[in-house]
């Protein structure tokens, strides 16, 4: 599958994508698992952050409730950049930055979604450069290389 193709910077956008990957047969209850029934329980101008109540069991639940994105704070903007950059193969220091978020909640949601991505577009492509050998400027011996990994 091919990473959907859409403006980071329209969040209605990003949240309709996200929602074709994360619930591609339409929204159903994450407990009794019936996809009629299910009606808005508390409205929010933000559609992520809506509550829907199911009638058959009488449960209220948001969007990401029982998927791999429960328990986000991140907006769908910044979930499919985080998606995206993994599915690049860029690091997570690289993504955290890139998002404007610490390293450390970027690690935890890739972490959370790793297999989930790696299973819907692949597996991120070879990177380049390992095992290359290190080019090493004439007038360094390689002890002093390997030693010191620069010369003044």
């Amino acid at each position: 599958m091919e990473f959907p193709k859409v403006d980071f910077e329209d969040e209605e956008a990003c949240f309709k994508a996200l929602l074709d990957l994360v619930h591609p047969e339409g929204l159903r209850c994450p407990d009794c698992r019936q996809r009629d029934g299910v009606r808005v329980h508390d409205n929010n101008s933000q559609p992520w952050h809506i509550r829907y109540w199911c009638r058959h069991c009488d449960k209220t639940f948001h969007i990401w409730t029982g998927t791999k994105l429960e328990g986000t704070h991140f907006t769908p903007s910044e979930i499919l950049r985080l998606m995206k950059g993994m599915v690049e193969g860029q690091s997570t220091r690289h993504i955290a930055k890139s998002l404007g978020r610490d390293r450390d909640s970027v690690a935890h949601w890739r972490h959370q979604l790793q297999k989930w991505v790696h299973d819907t577009f692949g597996p991120p492509p070879e990177k380049s450069g390992r095992g290359e050998e290190r080019q090493v400027p004439e007038n360094v011996t390689l002890s002093q290389s390997a030693c010191c990994g620069t010369v003044s």
